[in-house]
């Protein structure tokens, strides 16, 4: 069916991870973005989680398809009804994961263009996910530079992931905002926003944070995230129960408003074993933190220019980790925060969340003529 210059463009996208960390987030940022007056967005997820619960509240229409539906026969069967139910002119595929797999399979047998967009780096497995992302896509987009130009993947649009960096609440009210959570002033505090898995390496943050207290018993640590490992979130709260680490690292779940979490801290860390363009980095940049982060995917460009600390992956370990901590806990506030302006000057004017908006605009644009 031809439509109308001014009838609304339906996209559904589709996510299996229901948190509001990374990947997530970026869909959540277009499917609340984009100009209703042009854009129908509805949204597939496999996971249950915070990201359904907000959509809820929102009235954005959510089709929740557990694992025991998602996967298989099955998997094909529900994901055909709920395309058939949709009826998308553009499918959005978030990820090289087979929940991914099964939609672009039925939406290409159905004749609906395809937008696969992509967060991860291919290594190890992932590797054998390339010849059918390649294969089920009508259109491939990476928010890194470094994914796009993996071997064999084709013609890949680069689209960095946005943030918004005008959008910012009086400190009172963002302070007021963390007490409610729990999360009071402290002297200093390191911050990590993600999923608590072990690509994230959280257990070494754990692992730092003991020894950073031991010369600096007022420093505080907080976590924020879900995980999909209930092995490894238990090994967290061990390491932190074996460390008596008490109130001075808090662990709490993944959060829609996590702003709050980035005023009242100091430094971001994320010391990840990959990462492609962590959404992390420019939220923190925008509140005048800077970013102490492992030097994988495009991670370099974005602490260059001396706005944040980079660790090469080379001689990046647990003791490297903890001296670079106390080098920046020895610092003071003051030098962080210097360093973190350093970083909101270098980020913020490339990676606008506007920018990200209008880029998808386009792209869907060209895919329906």
């Amino acid at each position: 069916m031809k439509r109308s210059p001014t009838t609304r463009r339906r996209v559904l996208f589709v996510t299996h991870r229901a948190d509001l960390t990374g990947a997530p987030r970026c869909i959540l940022e277009l499917v609340e973005g984009l100009d209703s007056s042009r854009y129908h967005c509805e949204v597939a997820v496999e996971e249950d989680g915070p990201l359904c619960s907000h959509f809820a509240e929102r009235t954005k229409k959510l089709h929740h398809l557990p694992k025991s539906k998602a996967r298989g026969l099955a998997g094909w069967f529900h994901a055909y009804r709920v395309l058939r139910e949709a009826q998308p002119d553009v499918l959005h595929v978030n990820r090289a994961v087979a929940f991914s797999k099964t939609f672009a399979m039925v939406a290409r047998l159905l004749g609906i263009p395809v937008l696969w967009h992509l967060h991860d780096e291919f290594q190890g497995r992932m590797k054998r996910r390339l010849p059918w992302v390649k294969r089920l896509s009508t259109r491939v987009v990476s928010c890194s530079q470094r994914v796009s130009e993996t071997p064999g993947l084709g013609d890949v649009t680069v689209i960095p992931n946005g943030s918004q960096f005008s959008a910012r609440d009086p400190e009172e009210d963002l302070e007021r905002r963390a007490r409610a959570l729990g999360v009071e002033p402290v002297s200093f505090r390191f911050l990590f926003v993600g999923s608590i898995i072990p690509r994230k390496n959280v257990r070494m943050i754990v692992e730092a944070a003991a020894k950073v207290l031991e010369e600096w018993p007022d420093t505080h640590f907080l976590a924020v995230g879900d995980s999909d490992s209930p092995e490894y979130m238990a090994q967290v709260h061990a390491d932190m129960e074996r460390l008596n680490l008490g109130e001075r690292f808090q662990l709490l779940p993944s959060q829609s408003d996590v702003a709050p979490f980035y005023a009242m801290s100091d430094v971001l860390l994320l010391p990840s074993k990959s990462e492609a363009f962590p959404l992390v980095v420019l939220e923190a940049a925008s509140f005048g933190l800077a970013t102490v982060a492992t030097a994988v995917g495009d991670v370099p460009e974005l602490l260059a220019d001396n706005s944040g600390w980079l660790l090469e992956h080379y001689e990046f370990d647990q003791d490297h980790l903890c001296d670079v901590l106390k080098e920046i806990r020895h610092g003071g506030r003051e030098a962080a925060r210097q360093r973190g302006a350093r970083a909101r000057e270098h980020i913020g004017g490339r990676y606008s969340l506007d920018r990200y908006l209008r880029d998808f605009d386009h792209v869907y644009g060209e895919m329906l003529g």
